[in-house]
């Protein structure tokens, strides 16, 4: 079907994989909110209420920088700049306040009546539409459901905090896509993009969760929230990223409470073999001798440079089995060459030179050691 509009023309095509919409505009002069609204108009015309929707907008969108995460709107019609939104979305339920990880209520709350004001004198209104919201979210469809569609906007309350809200509007409305900067934000609203079954802001937070600010910052919590929403893949990653810390000297984490005794065993097994499978993997080869260490009944022995560096070396793989990055860094060996040379063994440093090949070759047999759960 394709309809035009002055200088817009939309087409709308039927994908088979998934009944999928898709909306594409012939030129890149038409202001995105405004496409969009038209859309809005468009499925409240011809009765589309079942179908998830995705907007080919122009480039501008990709272009655009990345806003500030889970900001608050400064005004409530943010998301309603032509002044026709039919819903409005407030945070004030404070009878239906529940863990953000458990599934709330088909009504999930009963919404005031239409004149009825919020009772927190804090809580921020959010004018949106009822078609964005169903089409995006079935359980948004189901407590948006039909025959609300009066002539004033229906008020619904949401247990969700504003910030949540407003983060969950700006994945689904036409605005640059938020990124998520600290791991407290990011569980709240992968919280409540699961509870609404919003599969497209799942999917971002995923891909957002596996970041190296998050990973670095604090790997057993990332474990942890990919353990407790179900995220098998990013579990794993997650689990490989723990081998660089101490766990057993990691703090707590309050999101460890979702998960069992049994997958946090799996983590402690995994970093204890790795950690015996690695030691056993520090040998050097025969030929590496020192000319000065090796002499009268020493001859058979390593140079004294790898014993100071395997004693490092084993305590520190010990506790991170995975930190192979560390132990066999420049700074890390040439301690141990500096400290025998210290001691009197002026030939050790060239007995260093001729195991680098041997030492790069044992980084990748412990590198290659099985490292997730």
């Amino acid at each position: 079907m394709k309809r035009k509009i002055n200088t817009l023309s939309v087409y709308w095509e039927a994908v088979p994989v998934g009944q999928f919409v898709r909306a594409r505009t012939d030129t890149r002069s038409v202001h995105v909110r405004e496409f969009y609204l038209y859309i809005i108009q468009s499925l409240r015309k011809y009765r589309i209420y079942n179908l998830p929707i995705s907007l080919a907008h122009s480039e501008r969108r990709m272009m655009t920088p990345r806003t500030s995460p889970l900001p608050i709107p400064p005004g409530s019609h943010e998301y309603d700049p032509n002044g026709d939104a039919d819903v409005i979305l407030y945070s004030d339920c404070s009878d239906c306040h529940s863990d953000s990880g458990s599934s709330p209520s088909p009504s999930l709350c009963s919404p005031p009546s239409e004149k009825e004001p919020p009772s927190d004198p804090e809580s921020v209104e959010f004018h949106v539409h009822s078609a964005i919201l169903s089409l995006a979210s079935p359980r948004f469809k189901q407590i948006l459901s039909p025959g609300r569609d009066g002539l004033s906007a229906t008020r619904v309350a949401i247990p969700e905090p504003p910030r949540v809200l407003s983060t969950i509007l700006r994945f689904l409305y036409p605005f640059p896509e938020p990124e998520i900067l600290s791991l407290d934000d990011h569980v709240s609203v992968l919280s409540a993009a699961v509870k609404y079954q919003i599969s497209a802001i799942v999917h971002s937070l995923r891909k957002q969760l596996m970041s190296d600010k998050f990973t670095d910052e604090d790997p057993v919590r990332v474990f942890a929230i990919a353990v407790r929403f179900n995220l098998e893949e990013e579990a794993k990653v997650a689990s490989r990223r723990t081998l660089r810390i101490d766990l057993m000297d990691h703090p707590l984490s309050p999101d460890l409470h979702h998960i069992s005794a049994h997958t946090y065993h799996l983590l402690l097994s995994l970093h204890k073999r790795r950690a015996a499978s690695a030691i056993s993997l520090l040998k050097l080869p025969y030929h590496i001798k020192c000319p000065q260490c090796n002499t009268g009944h020493a001859t058979y022995n390593a140079p004294k440079w790898w014993y100071h560096f395997q004693r490092r070396a084993e305590a520190e793989l010990q506790f991170r089995p995975g930190n192979t990055n560390v132990v066999f860094s420049p700074k890390f060996l040439l301690t141990s060459v500096k400290a025998v040379r210290d001691e009197g063994c002026e030939s050790c440093p060239g007995s260093f030179l001729e195991s680098v090949e041997s030492l790069e070759k044992m980084k990748m047999a412990i590198d290659n050691l099985p490292d997730t759960i």
